[in-house]
């Protein structure tokens, strides 16, 4: 990962790469939030930091991107930075000028509620969700979060998978759908905590300026920050 990171030096002055986790209560070591940060200016670099909570891991960011005011950033999660095309549509969330993935963004920071010791109520927001869809796409909950509009279990008959999942299988491969909240491997419950924070800074009156999301706001480019040199401080989200 670091050959790679520092293969991508050109691009940016510093990396910043954030392993995220739906975790209900604080918690360090495995299954919990883990961020890295590569700086191309050093000739070393430290460890990586462990951040019990969505909240201090959220606040760690803002101060580090910060830190870097005039230095282009890539901040990488390891978590689905939107949904299938017509997701937004599907759920009723479009309204005024905002692009699909915005109004999706826009709605989970409304609705996500995730305190201070990662308590949440991302089962409750699914649930919703899916009442809007009319149909069961989110789905796998604790049975204590199961009910009408969320079930414990893949919904039968299941919905085909979309030509890139069929094409990892086909390679052998298990890919894991944004719609799957809970079991081994699973990225559903990390995007709906997830999102919400990249949409904090994304929109923090700091870092709004300089803050654009691959590849919904940059494009398909070989320069998400506009070319070397042409975008002194720029941050650029995006998945990894």
């Amino acid at each position: 990962m670091l050959d790679e990171a520092r293969s991508s030096a050109a691009l940016f002055d510093v990396i910043v790469i954030v392993d995220w986790s739906a975790q209900s209560s604080a918690k360090r070591g495995a299954d919990s939030i883990w961020s890295y940060e590569l700086d191309a200016a050093l000739p070393a670099h430290g460890d990586p930091i462990n951040h019990p909570t969505r909240a201090e891991a959220r606040e760690h960011l803002v101060s580090r991107l910060q830190r870097h005011a005039t230095r282009t950033v890539l901040l990488g999660f390891d978590f689905p930075l939107g949904y299938p095309a017509g997701f937004a549509a599907a759920a009723g969330l479009l309204a005024g000028h905002l692009p699909p993935w915005a109004a999706t963004w826009q709605h989970l920071a409304s609705t996500i509620a995730d305190d201070t010791h990662n308590r949440n109520n991302r089962w409750a927001v699914a649930a919703g969700l899916n009442e809007r869809l009319g149909h069961h796409r989110f789905w796998g909950s604790p049975p204590a979060y199961a009910g009408r509009h969320l079930p414990m279990h893949k919904p039968l008959p299941a919905h085909p998978d979309r030509a890139i999942e069929q094409r990892l299988r086909a390679h052998g491969l298990r890919p894991f759908s944004t719609w799957q909240l809970l079991g081994a491997g699973s990225v559903g419950s990390q995007a709906l905590t997830g999102i919400p924070v990249a949409h904090h800074l994304r929109h923090h009156p700091a870092l709004s300026h300089r803050t654009r999301v691959w590849p919904f706001e940059t494009g398909l480019t070989a320069h998400p920050t506009g070319g070397p040199g042409s975008a002194n401080g720029a941050i650029v989200i995006a998945e990894i």
